[in-house]
């Protein structure tokens, strides 16, 4: 049986180099400055079987399937519930996780003419009511934020964190560790999926930390199944793995929540939109390197 990674091209910029600023992250004070990730020997990746006899490689042939209208003419939907085991010959020497050094901070794209980091883009993003700011108007000070993790309230932008869906870590250690710090640091300014960075209540994302649905899932129960919806997409989208226990805790809560799994999907056309914003962002950050 034939499959494919549900994966974007996110490693498509490895060889660029521009400069841009950055600003502190947001995340858990008490995140660890190393971390040694786990060396698993099995490790479970999204995958959709073809409808054709040969396998075809998202992550190399996309550029050309795009070029060729392929993609975007197509209606084609697929599962994030398909999953494939991959077992590992070999353990990997993987360098010790530091998240300013492999992540970077928050950037400000010199390419627009206003003044604003990622942060203050999502916060301007998920408002219920006009922003206020401070610092020369590039800073957020005030506003309305719902918060689904906890459908807690805030107005004070102090309070706020901008959580990645996937964390910093998590991503690490499913297969970031692999890419350019550009493609990293991307990830971790990633505007192109709304759901990629969430406006979350800055003691709630403390409690989700690094974590993934084995351990943590918001409190709020009308969006748990959003959540994992997400946290599929989103592996899918950037081909990181799920270990046994994650993966076994996801399609267990799926089914103990009743999620609906018609929703749970992703389809050419995302793929594509997607790979083509990677594209027009690939220059974002700056290779520490450089």
């Amino acid at each position: 049986m034939n499959h494919y990674l549900i994966i974007i091209s996110v490693f498509l910029f490895s060889m660029m180099t521009y400069s841009q600023s950055t600003v502190p992250i947001d995340g858990p004070s008490t995140e660890p400055a190393l971390f040694e990730p786990r060396q698993e020997n099995v490790k479970i990746v999204l995958s959709e079987k073809l409808k054709s006899d040969s396998s075809i490689s998202i992550f190399t042939n996309v550029t050309n399937l795009i070029i060729k209208n392929a993609i975007l003419a197509s209606n084609t939907v697929y599962s994030l519930l398909n999953w494939d085991t991959v077992n590992s010959k070999k353990t990997e020497s993987v360098p010790a996780y530091k998240r300013r050094l492999h992540f970077g901070g928050w950037v400000r794209d010199s390419s627009n003419t206003d003044c604003y980091s990622t942060r203050a883009k999502v916060l301007i993003r998920d408002t219920l009511k006009p922003v206020t700011f401070k610092d020369n108007n590039c800073t957020v000070d005030s506003g309305k934020w719902l918060d689904p993790y906890s459908l807690e309230t805030l107005k004070n932008a102090a309070d706020m964190q901008i959580d990645h869906m996937v964390p910093l870590k998590d991503a690490y250690i499913s297969g970031a560790y692999k890419w350019t710090y550009k493609a990293r640091c991307l990830y971790g300014n990633y505007l192109g999926y709304n759901h990629h960075l969430i406006a979350a209540y800055g003691e709630e994302n403390n409690q989700k930390g690094a974590q993934t649905p084995a351990d943590y899932m918001p409190p709020n129960t009308d969006y748990k199944c959003t959540y994992l919806k997400n946290w599929l997409y989103i592996k899918g989208l950037w081909g990181l793995t799920m270990d046994t226990t994650e993966a076994n805790a996801v399609k267990e809560l799926i089914n103990q929540l009743n999620c609906n799994i018609s929703k749970m999907t992703i389809s050419d056309k995302e793929i594509a939109q997607q790979t083509l914003f990677v594209n027009k962002n690939k220059d974002l950050c700056v290779d520490h390197s450089e």
